[in-house]
């Protein structure tokens, strides 16, 4: 019934399968879909998928489960994935001068984006007076969005993702 590439749990409670991908001879330890299969469907060739992140529930043949399974985690991952990239840039904020910088810090989660010097009393300035310590700059092709350190004001050619740790 099943194709080797997906891996079923059985849920004790209420007799239901729960699936994920296999990796070799190790499931993958992220199950996502739930699986009904009661009597009354078994009677008609067919199992009930559930999706656990939106609660969408299908009808499946049971010739059908291995492409549609398939299916359903691929769509499953790319709307997580898209979710999670949407999330990111929502909290992603742009500084261009020292005063925007500590106020997206003191009212805004996430990430500031802002250009830096690169003198190290600039980064230390920033560390003591907002608890943002620098957290990533970024390879090759590095967007200018402003001229001047967010900091001191002298020319600035790195970009930085700035952040709290909480």
């Amino acid at each position: 019934m099943f194709s080797h590439q997906f891996c079923f749990s059985v849920n004790d409670i209420n007799g239901t399968f729960v699936a994920g991908r296999c990796t070799g001879t190790t499931a993958v330890t992220f199950f996502f879909i739930n699986l009904y299969n009661l009597s009354k469907d078994i009677e008609k060739n067919q199992c009930v998928i559930v999706r656990r992140d939106t609660r969408e529930k299908i009808v499946v043949s049971l010739d059908e489960v291995n492409e549609k399974l398939a299916e359903v985690l691929e769509t499953m991952q790319n709307d997580m994935l898209e979710k999670a990239k949407a999330f990111l840039a929502s909290h992603i904020n742009d500084a261009h001068d020292y005063n925007e910088f500590k106020a997206i810090a003191e009212t805004k989660p996430g990430f500031i984006r802002a250009m830096w010097c690169g003198d190290e009393a600039c980064e230390n300035k920033i560390k003591e007076d907002t608890t943002v310590t620098s957290r990533c700059m970024p390879f090759g092709d590095q967007e200018q969005i402003s001229d001047v350190c967010v900091c001191c004001g002298k020319p600035a050619h790195k970009l930085v993702y700035w952040g709290k740790a909480y």
